[in-house]
């Protein structure tokens, strides 16, 4: 038997979207905020049809139910903004410069001229 608590849960419709930059996620051009750590994924947002509100989303293979709430565009501005933690993007020094490497070129240039001169 299905708890009276839970069948709200059964007419509730689910919406493919994309959080946004600013962390937000939009339904019938209202925007909704979630958590700032969903920034870039593809999110189910669950859309209440009685109220026609978002009231949270879904992640991708997920079934925790994560709240959103209508923007507060005053309060938005001044939000936490932290991106989450990936792999590292900053490219790799190279070992030794442009510079570096001509002079070792030079070296060896004139160095093996001398050895050529002295035999």
């Amino acid at each position: 038997m299905i708890e009276h608590d839970n069948i709200d849960a059964i007419f509730y419709h689910h919406m493919k979207r994309l959080v946004k930059k600013d962390g937000c996620v939009s339904y019938n051009s209202q925007p909704y905020e979630v958590p700032y750590e969903l920034v870039g994924n593809k999110v189910n947002a669950v859309i209440d049809p009685e109220k026609d509100i978002v009231i949270g989303v879904l992640k991708k293979d997920s079934s925790t139910l994560i709240p959103a709430h209508p923007l507060d565009a005053i309060a938005n501005v001044h939000r936490q903004r932290k991106r989450p933690k990936t792999a590292s993007t900053t490219p790799q020094q190279p070992k030794y410069s442009a510079a570096e490497e001509a002079l070792k070129n030079y070296q060896r240039h004139y160095s093996l001229v001398a050895d050529k001169d002295g035999e």
